[in-house]
């Protein structure tokens, strides 16, 4: 099994990380937006399509909790 496919995604899970409903995800695959098929997409393909390393977006780092709750109260008194 090469790394590429170790590295795949269902579409279902990739819809999940990228908090978007199935429908859109799949429709980004055929599109091209989005590289993959109907089994799944790679991490790698994921990173490049949110722009930043896809460890960083599933990783909760130390302050995490701190910044989310900057956040929502920022954004609550905006």
């Amino acid at each position: 099994m090469s790394s590429q496919e170790q590295n795949r995604l269902p579409l279902e899970e990739a819809a999940e990380l990228l908090r978007l409903p199935l429908v859109a995800v799949r429709r980004l695959v055929e599109s091209g937006e989005l590289v993959g098929d109907d089994q799944g997409v790679t991490s790698q393909a994921l990173a490049d399509f949110v722009g930043r390393p896809f460890a960083a977006r599933t990783r909760k780092t130390k302050g995490w909790r701190r910044r989310q709750k900057a956040q929502s109260e920022s954004s609550r008194s905006a």
